[in-house]
């Protein structure tokens, strides 16, 4: 592909700004050995010459590190943290999208990210607000380029932090095939990738066709317990667990971590948790019998004990689901005249995930006097000589198959189906004057299916009563014989004595299923005005109009009503742990812009080059109503060696429609109350908010490009960005960090998301969507490459590095503002935290010729405190580095060849740091899986040809 080629499709559809070196390899048909000019501007058609910085990436050099897919290889490089994946989730839950790539830039959010397929949007996916970026065509995707800085004027909404545009290869000739298979060094998490493309020219070359389809499965790792640490039950107290433990986490008292530990509060069999002292704690072993239960050596955290007879959380539940994604893609490209061309392509797209995952388990299942399994052990007039005539127990259910559809842990399985068509036309008025324009559809269909315990039905099952013949069955066919007629009576009172038949009864299907649709026509012009002493000056100027649409149903909407009715003891939602509400809506943009690149100075003294670039964007919510987007940059050149650059930008994101109409979740977590120095199972809501305004934020950088002609081969840049987010939109934090914000600081507005009952017992805790006051960023993104011949071959090496100097949230404006830069403060999914490193790294190194490649990276993830806020006796997390290597080999013969290949991820199976994130013991490695890799090494073997 020729250079001029690239710097045509770069101006059609846009992307950023920095000009760096590829080596060539046979997917770039033999180009040049030129450098390969990119832009993020739709007027500048050298990247090097726009003011805001970008990183760019073959499809070869991400594959190479990261055989397993291209948001991988996106995911290593520094400036992408948080990506959501399902290596890196912290809680596997059936509430929400759990697998997917979603990418991250500067953990931002997924939602404040533009993801563009040659410069057009993609529909959302899932009920996440993000896109998966698994549903993206991969074969034909020739580069991905990443804009890291605020870019809204040019592409609109939701590019806050930046934008990622994958590149397709319209060009594509031939054939080219790949197969390939990974595997664990612990024989777990086999994946393999098929795929074939194709390309031809017909009619004199003035049709393209293109084509291609891709499958990618891998099993994940079925067991937590299948990587060391899951089974060893980790939970941080305190170090002194006789102190009062209201002073846990301070500097009195600092945190420390325990293994062996287990929760006292609910059993396998039963533990009675209401009723006479005399009863309190008592346990029901598997024979029925009632024994006291060994709540374990204390921690200083309520709930939790060393070697008590609780039981773990799940260490036998899904750490990484088994998952697939299938791609098909069609293209055809119509040159009807000189300068008129007529485009067409479809994408269709699959995407699954299964697993398994927390543990069912109950708390305050009422069991009254003349239930028939409690008189067992204890009679009626038993219990009314201790003055009750019932008790509640809390129960957690681990000894069923969940395989054969009992309880145990929660099977889920989720899918999702996208297709994206779009039609098109680009050509010439004249001069240098061109336009574009497409229309677009898409639509994303997503559903989460898990089976669990519903609540009805357990509570009417296990209200077992004696019948007319003295045989067990369900008080409610006798009260209300037109309610549950099928009843089966389950025994709950000691684990294992439950009749197969009733615990399937009990078990149902929660689902909930989400459309997303998107409709969007774009019209683009662009060409010089006139030209001055200094250049032409250039403009582009065009429009959007664009319609979103969110439909959610769910047969667990947590703000329907439960029907108890002639159920004894009835609380709750409908079922344990999946609830998700309903939604509906929908709003249409209109969008205007305009761009402009003004020459000021060309080829004066200590002035090679000095220019200005502008661009402005109006564009009208139906929701929100009318919000501005500006950028105002410049680009100097005093040497050829030297070009400097700055921008600042008004960059705005107005509330997805998830946000805006998403139904309430609700979600029964663990967490720990410093207020009343208790653990307890909390309710977590969070849900849309119809209300939302838009978020504004106010971007700066500035850089340095480096081309030394000295150096032949060298390039370098230093970016500063500054990112500050009004009325950012999110959650106000964790049900953790929400309680612990509430206890430090009793006025705090944060007690007011917080629900006691009468015994200052917390029992739900908001985490509604609201505009939270600030969200600010800032620090220095960095890249160095050279590349020169040696020997036969061309030896390549490129540093990609961040240094975060700032991040801060506010949560609300009464809120503190904190600073979360190096530390793990950050609040994450429930009761996790999510680290922010400040130093981030990559350095790759390769040596090519034409028979074979090699090439070695090492990724650094560098050192932060656990806490700024809190107190720990250990509080460092040190760096952490990781190796991998890769190696290929050509073998003629066969087209354009044969390419054998093979990747080692993680080559000296390096764990990730030690650090317990989540208090559920069993729940979950103690590590931070947000940043670091749990598969461990990993190997991948293939072979890939073109014709």
């Amino acid at each position: 592909m020729s250079r001029a080629t690239l710097s045509i499709a770069c101006l059609l559809f846009g992307a950023s700004s920095i000009a760096m070196a590829q080596a060539p390899t046979a997917a770039d048909d033999g180009a040049a050995e030129e450098a390969i000019v990119v832009t993020g501007s739709r007027v500048v058609s050298d990247g090097t010459r726009a003011p805001t910085p970008l990183t760019v990436a073959t499809t070869e050099s991400l594959a190479a590190n990261a055989p397993g897919g291209i948001a991988e290889g996106l995911n290593q490089l520094p400036v992408f943290q948080g990506a959501v994946n399902a290596q890196t989730a912290q809680l596997v839950s059936s509430n929400r999208v759990r697998s997917g790539n979603y990418l991250n830039l500067r953990n931002l959010g997924p939602q404040r990210v533009l993801v563009l397929q040659d410069g057009y949007r993609l529909p959302p996916s899932g009920n996440n607000g993000g896109v998966d970026t698994n549903v993206i065509p991969q074969m034909l995707i020739q580069r991905v380029e990443t804009v890291t800085g605020g870019a809204s004027a040019v592409y609109g909404s939701d590019a806050v932090s930046g934008v990622v545009n994958y590149i397709t290869d319209t060009r594509f000739r031939g054939v080219k095939a790949l197969a390939q298979a990974g595997l664990s060094t612990y024989g777990d998490g086999f994946s393999y990738r098929l795929g074939v493309a194709g390309g031809t020219a017909l009619l004199d070359d003035r049709l393209r066709l293109q084509a291609s389809i891709e499958y990618y499965a891998t099993d994940g790792i079925p067991r937590r317990n299948a990587r060391s640490g899951a089974g060893e039950l980790w939970v941080t107290g305190a170090r002194d667990p006789s102190l009062q433990s209201g002073a846990i986490g301070t500097i009195n008292n600092p945190f420390l971590d325990y293994s062996g530990v287990t929760t006292n509060r609910t059993t396998r069999g039963g533990l009675i948790t209401s009723g006479p002292a005399a009863l309190r704690n008592l346990q029901f072993l598997p024979t029925g019998a009632l024994v006291p239960m060994n709540g374990g050596t204390a921690i200083g955290r309520a709930g939790f004990g060393q070697g008590s007879d609780g039981p773990e959380e799940c260490v036998d539940c899904t750490l990484v689901p088994e998952s697939s994604t299938g791609q098909a893609f069609f293209r055809a490209t119509y040159e009807a005249a000189d300068e008129l061309e007529l485009f067409a392509q479809l994408s269709l797209n699959t995407d699954q995930n299964r697993g398994e995952n927390f543990n069912l388990r109950t708390t305050n299942i009422p069991i009254y006097a003349d239930n028939v399994y409690l008189q067992q052990q204890l009679t009626p007039a038993q219990l009314a000589a201790l003055g009750t005539s019932s008790i509640q127990i809390a129960r957690h259910f681990t000894e069923w198959d969940t395989r054969a559809k009992r309880l145990g842990a929660i099977p889920s399985e989720q899918k999702m189906k996208s297709a994206i068509a779009r039609v098109g036309a680009a050509g010439g008025l004249g001069g240098d004057w061109k336009w574009d324009t497409a229309f677009t559809y898409g639509e994303s269909r997503f559903s989460s299916v898990s089976q669990e315990i519903r609540r009805d039905k357990l509570f009417a099952a296990v209200d077992a009563v004696a019948g007319p013949n003295g045989a067990p069955v369900c008080r409610i066919t006798q009260v209300d014989p037109s309610r549950f007629a099928d009843c089966v009576p389950l025994n709950v009172l000691g684990m294992g004595r439950g009749d197969p038949a009733a615990m399937q009864w009990v078990l149902d299907d929660s689902w909930w299923r989400t459309k997303n649709q998107l409709t969007s026509g774009v019209l683009n012009v662009r060409g010089s005005l006139f030209s001055t002493w200094a250049g032409p000056v250039t403009v582009a100027f065009g429009g959007e109009i664009r319609k979103q649409k969110i439909v959610q149903d769910s047969n667990s909407d947590p703000d329907v009503p439960v029907d108890f009715q002639g159920i004894r003891g009835g609380n709750g939602a409908l079922f344990s742990s999946t609830n998700v509400g309903v939604a509906r809506g929908s709003y249409t943009v209109k969008e205007i812009y305009g761009e402009a690149v003004l020459p000021l100075i060309a080829d004066a003294p200590f002035t090679r080059m000095l220019e200005l670039n502008g661009a402005f964007r109006h564009a009208d919510y139906s929701t929100s109503g009318g919000v501005d987007s500006f950028k105002i940059g410049g680009v100097w050149e005093p040497v050829s060696d030297i070009r400097l650059r700055a921008a600042v930008s008004r960059d705005i994101r107005a509330p997805s429609l998830f946000e805006l109409f998403a139904g309430q979740t609700l979600l029964i977590q663990s967490v720990f109350d410093p207020v009343t120095n208790g653990t307890y199972d909390v309710r977590t809501r969070g849900g849309g908010n119809p209300v939302l305004k838009p978020e504004k934020a106010d971007t700066l950088t500035l850089g340095v490009v480096l081309q030394p002609q000295a150096l032949a081969g060298f390039y370098g840049s230093v970016d500063f960005y500054r990112i500050k987010i009004k009325d950012a939109i999110g959650t106000p934090g964790s049900s953790s960090q929400i309680l612990l914000g509430c206890g430090s600081n009793p006025q705090s507005p944060l007690c007011s998301l917080i629900t006691r009952d009468a015994n200052n017992v917390p029992v739900e805790v908001s985490g509604v969507n609201n505009n939270v006051a600030v969200l600010s960023t800032k620090g220095v993104d960095f890249e160095f490459g050279y590349r020169a011949d040696l020997g036969n071959g061309t030896l390549s090496a490129r540093l990609l590095g961040t240094r975060l100097i700032s991040y801060k949230r506010q949560d609300t404006a009464a809120a503190d503002l904190i600073e979360y830069a190096g530390t793990s403060d950050l609040p994450g999914f429930l009761s996790s935290t999510y680290p922010l490193p400040k130093w981030r790294g990559n350095l790759s190194i390769t040596y090519a010729n034409d028979s074979f490649s090699i090439g070695v990276q090492e990724r650094m993830i560098g050192s932060y405190v656990k806490s700024k806020i809190q107190y720990y006796v250990d509080n460092h997390i040190a760096p952490a580095f990781y190796t991998d290597i890769n190696f290929s080999k050509n073998i003629g013969g066969m087209g354009d060849g044969l390419q054998m290949f093979a990747t080692v991820n993680n080559l000296f199976n390096k764990k990730g740091q030690f650090f317990v994130t989540d208090q559920n013991p069993g729940s979950q490695l103690p590590t931070a899986r947000a940043l670091y890799d749990v598969m461990g090494r990993y190997i991948t073997i293939g072979v890939r040809t073109r014709f």
